[in-house]
């Protein structure tokens, strides 16, 4: 919403609102004293009412067009047909004093029609108030509830201001105008009510006013109606004064802040629960019936009893509709909760049917490291059924024990890391004790399961690596026992192509030397081979020994091109270096071995250089 939009209604710094508030009160106020301070003429109090009257009227009119102006868009709707409804009252209004100065009695009623269009625009306005979205049913049932707190507070009226009327058996609703007045105004009063209970929350300071305003309202048009029933001129008592303090009210609400929300109308969790308004209606309805009930000519009246028969048909169709719209909430919550269920149970069935499929072993425990659940692998790998191990604390009963038989200890176990630390261990490994007491050894990942900040207990996926142990023991006795046999024969190979080779045994011909030293070559490279093969063994053992010492990094490179020259020479390369110096802690003969390898490979691959 712009910063527009968002202002308040009035702004505090515009004083000139406030003075026209002012000016309303003190205008209702000098009315009321003025009726009251003694004898006046009629004339003198149908002025002084009407001035109050116009001066709060007019004071309503700009105050909500101001509002409809300058509040949020949500609002502004309601605030212009509260204005209009307020010129209507001031039309009404002055068409009563004109009829009543020139003695147009017969006409005056006319007025009354001011009044209606004014009440259903309130209505109308009232309304238009931002609250949750009303389906058509409960628009019903706020019409009913209206219906039977009008009829109601009519009922009371009639029962203790209408005495004697009742008591001759006349009808106290002889007209059917002000009837249709008075019921347009308890309905106003209605709505206003039922809007502070089922608004927002956030507008409630407004929605107060509007109702008080609006139930002051009423109230004063009430005491007219018992006013004239009685053959007065309403116009001439101090009644008005009450018009005057509910427009002030509805002035006032119109001043407040508006609510600065970027949503165009409340959610339901912002409404206040339904039970104000079923209270305040059937309240209502029981004050009146005590009331009659207590008046003997209010029992005997037929007017009243045909009121009374309006009203029971109203509760009964309210009471109808709810059984009807709970009937059908009901099956709709029904419908909601199997669909619901439905979904859970197929969702439930395929986490069970993956748990089930995983190869692995998957075992959950909670906060204290009990096993809350195990899939059929995990069971099977420990020799146990899913059953026996569910409840039983996890590390106690299949972790398997140090060398010496003692326990390890739980809070040094990677399922209590991962429930007080929230840490996951991945690849770990650990042993298990079967149900038939051998040790499994298995590979473990141990993961939290998070809720909402807490962690109530892990997750641990193992996995059985009997058989690849199995392959890297029997694959390490491979390699030993190949390199090492490999080493006798060579040994004897090399040392008989050596004998060959210095005419030990005889001179040879230039063929059969070059055929030996072809031989004497491929030894050596195969002899590399082996010792490569057990110094990887040695690497992935762990155990191959280490003489870090400090060297010259001069004589260290010297010895690896010195081995290196027979071979660079044969293929045509010439190996050529830059003085170099400092030292180097590490083990020499690794490091000559890497630097051989290295640059055997590059001599290789180089062309033979052009002398």
């Amino acid at each position: 919403m712009s910063a527009r939009h968002a202002e308040r209604i009035i702004r505090p710094g515009d004083l000139r609102w406030l003075v026209i508030l002012g000016a309303v009160v003190a205008a209702a106020l000098m009315s009321l004293a003025i009726v009251l301070s003694g004898p006046l003429s009629s004339a003198t109090r149908l002025i002084v009412n009407n001035i109050g009257l116009v001066v709060c009227g007019l004071a309503v009119i700009v105050l909500a067009w101001v509002a409809a102006r300058r509040g949020p868009l949500r609002q502004r709707r309601a605030w212009h047909l509260l204005s209009i409804s307020a010129v209507f009252v001031v039309l009404a209004i002055e068409w009563y004093v004109v009829c009543g100065t020139l003695r147009w009695n017969k006409v005056s009623p006319i007025g009354d029609l001011g009044f209606l269009a004014a009440g259903l625009l309130a209505v109308w306005g009232m309304a238009s108030f931002p609250t949750t979205r009303r389906r058509g049913r409960e628009l019903l049932r706020m019409v009913l509830d209206g219906v039977v707190v009008g009829g109601s507070v009519l009922l009371t009226t009639a029962v203790l201001a209408l005495a004697p009327v009742l008591s001759a058996g006349q009808n106290p609703f002889y007209r059917f105008d002000t009837i249709g007045l008075m019921i347009i105004d308890v309905i106003v009063a209605t709505v206003a009510g039922l809007l502070l209970i089922r608004g927002d929350r956030a507008d409630r300071p407004v929605q107060l006013l509007l109702a008080l305003g609006f139930s002051i309202w009423a109230v004063t048009d009430l005491f007219r109606w018992v006013v004239q029933v009685r053959g007065l001129v309403f116009y001439q008592t101090a009644g008005p004064v009450g018009w005057m303090l509910g427009y002030s009210l509805i002035a006032f609400a119109a001043l407040l802040p508006g609510r600065i929300r970027t949503s165009s109308a409340p959610k339901r969790n912002d409404q206040a629960p339904p039970l104000g308004d079923t209270v305040m209606t059937f309240g209502l309805l029981l004050v009146a019936a005590v009331t009659n009930a207590l008046s003997r000519p209010a029992v005997l009246n037929p007017w009243i009893g045909a009121l009374w028969l309006l009203l029971v048909a109203a509760v009964v169709a309210r009471q109808l509709l709810l059984i009807t719209d709970n009937e059908l909430l009901r099956r709709t919550l029904e419908r909601r909760v199997h669909s619901r269920t439905r979904e859970l149970a197929s969702m439930t069935r395929q986490s069970e049917l993956l748990l089930n499929s995983v190869g692995d072993g998957i075992y959950g425990v909670d906060s204290r490291g009990v096993v809350t659940f195990v899939n059929p692998s995990g069971a099977r790998t420990l020799g146990y059924t899913a059953e026996e191990l569910i409840g039983q604390h996890a590390h106690d009963q299949f972790h398997a024990p140090q060398s010496d038989g003692r326990p390890y200890d739980y809070q040094e176990c990677y399922i209590a890391e991962a429930i007080l630390t929230g840490l996951t261990t991945s690849g770990e490994e650990d042993f298990y004790v079967g149900a038939d007491g051998r040790q499994i050894p298995v590979e473990v990942t141990a993961s939290p399961l998070h809720s909402e900040g807490s962690r109530p207990g892990a997750v641990i996926v193992f996995r059985d690596i009997t058989s690849r142990r199995e392959v890297d023991r029997m694959k390490q006795e491979f390699v030993s026992v190949v390199s090492h046999e490999l080493r006798t024969p060579l040994t004897a190979i090399r040392g008989s192509l050596g004998l060959l080779s210095g005419d030990r045994l005889g001179a040879l011909s230039p063929q059969a030397r070059r055929m030996i030293g072809i031989a004497l070559d491929s030894t050596e490279r195969l002899g590399r081979l082996v010792n490569d093969i057990l110094d990887i063994e040695r690497m992935e053992s762990g155990s191959m020994p280490m003489d870090f010492r400090d060297h010259d990094v001069t004589e260290i490179i010297q010895t690896a091109v010195t081995q290196l020259r027979p071979i660079a020479a044969e293929a045509g390369v010439r190996i050529s270096t830059e003085p170099t110096v400092g030292q180097v802690n590490a083990d020499a003969d690794r490091i000559v071995q890497t630097l051989v390898n290295l640059i055997g490979n590059a001599i290789k691959f180089s062309p033979p250089v052009v002398w």
